[in-house]
């Protein structure tokens, strides 16, 4: 299971991000009366490609981490 911080987007971004999902087949969007439901595919995904959502989720946050710790380099150095 994953969870999304909740975090202020601009609707147009938004609606970028999923257009480009659903391009990539990973969601499945559905008009229900003026909203836009959207749903993942990682099952039909993870079938098809096994460990691929795990590989990106890892690489992800092995990215995250070495930012951070840039980011902390950072601020020891100006706070000397």
């Amino acid at each position: 299971m994953m969870t999304v911080t909740a975090v202020a987007v601009p609707k147009s971004t938004l609606s970028q991000h999923f257009k480009v999902l659903r391009e990539a087949g990973l969601i499945r969007s559905e008009r229900r009366g003026v909203e836009m439901q959207n749903a993942s595919r990682c099952a039909e995904v993870e079938s098809r490609f096994p460990g691929l959502i795990p590989a990106i989720i890892s690489a992800y946050d092995a990215q995250q981490k070495r930012e951070a710790r840039v980011r902390g380099g950072d601020r020891k150095r100006s706070a000397r």
